[in-house]
């Protein structure tokens, strides 16, 4: 008789709620290069027979066995009793008071918030820190994708002279472009300048875009410096170019016929808002773009569409950069999206300077052994992967290989790739120092996450056993990074971008060592980098136009419990 397929998904796309085709391998443990296993109670149906005396009693045995194990262990453990019908695995978290809630699935943070006395009282902020946002704030997301009909009349008062957009041009491609690297500059300039002189010639993708551009600039620039180069304050100008961005996205119909130039325009948007938002609504919208994304085809690799090497290097960059952003921004708020994203074969981006890519080309060039203005967004990409990798061996059953040692491999492998790109960096350079120490650190903090993360679930019981003086160190290491980019003066155009890009985890692990172990060759050490970091996060939040993220308002609390512990060792 032919083979049936498994009556269930496999354990892969079970845990991450995906479609299972229930081939074996089935195509998602293929993509994702995994080993395809199907629960062990998924036995081949076979053709009905008569059942025996011997088969009755067999299956009563059984039943009976399985009815005392589950009583003794009912009885042994009353936390279950208490949290039936469903309890949530140990990573997991729901806070709740009244109709609001928050998630949480992130191990460390999960921790943090169970040993809180008052977990409830962290989703009311406090008065002081609570900030409304109206429809005209600059960074308000409400109606974004919507807009009123007000918007649609010509706006009275300031507009952006034609000297003024050409300089927030030179100014994006200073300031932005290397961060996200989502444009081609050589034909997308020809694109900016046509909408600057003629806006009424070209579609309402291209005005969002140019839009965008605006409003992302203008972010990146000084009080005194917007004033300067546009006329006006950077208020003002952030208020007009918003609801430009917001007029042309409700024109475009963005819901119903997402383009590239659409996607192109509100990637750069969330991007550079999120270094004054700090709420859930960036990372949500991302999740949207996801979608879009997906209903375009994005998550098909251009190449098996029949598009051009071009075409498809550029829709490949846009595509890691939502799930780049998506993984960074779930950190954020103790969230761990990868069991969200739709499947994918899209290569990542190649590591080359925009002068080497043409639309008429007829194959792609061979990726740079250097630095390029692809190399740190593509590191992100490739951290992203690498997090998406980890994800999935940790939702794989054990093998014959440890998977510390794979965890191990897997970051040696992205060592080696970073490395290729961050080697050759000059140092002088200010956007090339910015690349080597951001890439630096964000391996190194992903060796240190993925590791805790992995000890944690294999012996959830030995957590502490983690409060180590090299672990200490390593997190330590990262803070002082993020320090030193922050007080670099050279690097104060991308500042914007070290805004949106908070240390939570770094920080939340070393008040918790702090809590754990409270004396240490390291501990003087440590307070002092608290005591930076937290001075940093004061102005991150004394410029941010929505409240702090949850995950904040934990590490205040953590960070009084930690001076509580310090205080009573001292006395």
């Amino acid at each position: 008789h032919p083979r049936r397929k498994p009556d269930r998904s496999c354990v892969l796309c079970h845990r991450r709620k995906i479609r299972c085709d229930r081939q074996t391998p089935c195509l998602a443990c293929v993509r994702a290069r995994l080993t395809c296993t199907y629960p062990v109670s998924d036995k081949p149906i076979r053709r009905v027979r008569k059942a025996t005396i011997a088969d009755v009693a067999s299956r009563i045995s059984d039943l009976e066995k399985t009815i005392v194990a589950a009583s003794i262990d009912h009885a042994n453990n009353p936390a279950r009793r208490s949290l039936e019908p469903q309890e949530l695995p140990s990573e997991e978290v729901l806070i709740r008071n009244g109709t609001s809630s928050q998630y949480f699935n992130e191990l460390l943070i999960s921790k943090v918030i169970e040993e809180d006395q008052d977990k409830s009282s962290l989703l009311h902020t406090p008065h002081n820190d609570s900030k409304e946002l109206g429809l005209d704030s600059p960074f308000s997301l409400i109606g974004l994708l919507s807009s009123p009909p007000v918007f649609e009349e010509k706006e009275k008062g300031w507009r952006l002279s034609r000297l003024s957009a050409t300089q927030l041009w030179h100014l994006f491609v200073q300031n932005v472009d290397a961060t996200m690297k989502l444009l081609h500059i050589p034909t997308d300039e020809v694109t900016i300048f046509t909408a600057i002189h003629q806006p009424e010639s070209v579609a309402s993708d291209v005005l969002a875009l140019v839009s965008a551009m605006y409003f992302a600039t203008t972010v990146t620039l000084e009080l005194d410096e917007a004033q300067h180069v546009l006329g006006v304050d950077k208020s003002t100008a952030l208020r007009t170019f918003k609801r430009d961005f917001q007029m042309h996205l409700s024109r475009a119909d963005m819901l119903e016929n997402p383009t590239v130039v659409l996607l192109q325009g509100l990637a750069i948007y969330l991007a550079s808002a999120r270094a004054y938002y700090h709420g859930r609504g960036i990372w949500i919208l991302n999740g949207l773009a996801v979608r879009m994304a997906h209903s375009i085809g994005l998550h098909r690799d251009g190449t098996k569409l029949g598009m051009s090497p071009f075409e498809s290097e550029v829709r490949r960059r846009l595509w890691w950069h939502f799930l780049a952003r998506d993984s960074r921004a779930a950190e954020d708020h103790g969230i761990s999206s990868w069991s969200t994203v739709p499947s994918y074969d899209t290569k990542l981006p190649l590591n080359v300077d925009d002068s080497e890519l043409r639309p008429d080309m007829r194959e792609l060039p061979p990726p740079h052994n250097g630095w390029t203005k692809m190399s740190l967004p593509l590191t992100c990409m490739e951290v992203a992967q690498t997090l998406q990798h980890m994800a999935n061996l940790s939702m794989t059953p054990s093998g014959s290989t440890p998977k510390e040692v794979i965890r191990s491999n897997m970051l040696n492998q992205l060592r080696s790739r970073v490395e290729q790109y961050i080697k050759p960096c000059n140092p002088v350079i200010p956007v090339q120092r910015m690349t080597m120490k951001t890439a630096l650190a964000m391996v190194h903090k992903i060796d240190f996450v993925t590791r805790q993360q992995l000890a944690n679930m294999e012996n959830p019981d030995k957590r502490n056993a983690f409060a180590t003086e090299a672990n200490l160190l390593s997190a330590l290491r990262c803070l002082e990074i993020h320090l030193e980019l922050w007080s670099d003066e050279l690097l104060r155009p991308y500042r914007w971008c070290m805004y949106g890009h908070p240390q939570y985890h770094m920080l939340l692990y070393v008040l918790w060592h702090l809590c754990v172990c409270p004396t240490g060759p390291s501990v003087d050490r440590a307070w002092v980098i608290v005591a930076k970091t937290f001075e940093l996060e004061q102005v991150r939040l004394s410029t941010a136009v929505s409240g702090p993220a949850l995950k904040s308002v934990i590490l205040k609390r953590l960070h009084k419990k930690a001076e509580l512990i310090r205080q009573s060792v001292v006395n």
